[in-house]
């Protein structure tokens, strides 16, 4: 290989190497926002990440007016710590959503054993524009149509890193897989609607997960979604079933299609539409 031949491959391995970095930081960032103010600000003050050493985008000139948001405290905390040190420190379920996110990225970037660089969060503002995202998808890019069709195509592209016996589990990797894809799109776990939840809120589609759920279980998620339908802000309700049991979940397709919500609600059992718009597939 001559000069320029090495000059070219040796740019190429810095540029790859600032993007996993960038996303390593993101992925960290996006579960460290899911947190509590309280518990962010622990952690913060734990690490010496504090006020005084958040750092800031050069734009801000006039610090001392300048009030810190939950971005700027995740985002320190997000360059300051390794994916290793953040997951001892994080609660239960975030550190799930964590170890789901790194295994991906791995994945996506056939890592081995990477030893992840920290970039200053001030360098972060400006690489973002040179990176790519884990998958490119924008909340204002698409119209409705398409955006609830990618998230239907995510959803069906997931697979948990192992089967559970917990249901808990395929939420919190589901959610995580749903955050990687839709960085910048509003989502929330176990999203409170008056008397009941529901277990994600991507947008303004309610997700309900269920693992080898009971004609009895089936019947509750029945008047779960009939009390969801009650909320104008949520365009679709989709369900999602993992080892699912198929007379099951035939019969209760049949009987959303006799409910007044069949064009709201979306059926996915084992990674693979069962019912869209009323109709079995």
């Amino acid at each position: 290989m001559g000069l320029f031949g090495k000059i070219k491959s040796s740019v190429s391995d810095t540029i790859r190497e600032k993007r996993i970095s960038d996303d390593f930081h993101s992925a960290k960032k996006l579960i460290l926002l899911d947190l509590s103010e309280i518990q962010l600000k622990k952690l913060c003050s734990v690490n010496g990440c504090g006020p005084r050493n958040v750092k800031f985008d050069i734009a801000d000139m006039d610090l001392k007016k300048k009030r810190l948001t939950k971005d700027d405290f995740a985002g320190s905390l997000a360059s300051k710590l390794s994916s290793e040190d953040l997951l001892r420190q994080l609660p239960n379920d975030a550190r799930k959503k964590l170890e789901y996110q790194i295994s991906e990225l791995n994945r996506k970037w056939k890592l081995g054993d990477y030893a992840e660089r920290l970039i200053p969060e001030q360098n972060q503002a400006q690489s973002s524009s040179e990176t790519q995202p884990i998958v490119q998808v924008e909340s204002d890019n698409f119209v409705a149509d398409d955006k609830f069709n990618h998230i239907i195509n995510a959803i069906c592209d997931y697979r948990p890193p192992r089967r559970f016996d917990e249901e808990k589990d395929y939420e919190i990797t589901l959610y995580s897989h749903l955050q990687l894809a839709f960085p910048k799109v509003s989502m929330a776990n176990q999203y409170k609607l008056g008397d009941t939840r529901c277990d994600i809120k991507l947008d303004n589609f309610a997700i309900e997960i269920k693992k080898s759920p009971s004609d009895q279980e089936l019947r509750r998620l029945q008047e779960q979604i009939s009390r969801y339908s009650k909320y104008p802000n949520f365009r679709k309700i989709i369900v999602v079933i993992f080892d699912a049991d198929r007379q099951s979940t035939s019969n209760f397709c049949n009987t959303i299609k006799q409910t007044n919500v069949i064009d709201r609600v979306t059926v996915i059992a084992d990674y693979r539409v069962v019912m869209e718009d009323g109709k079995l597939k």
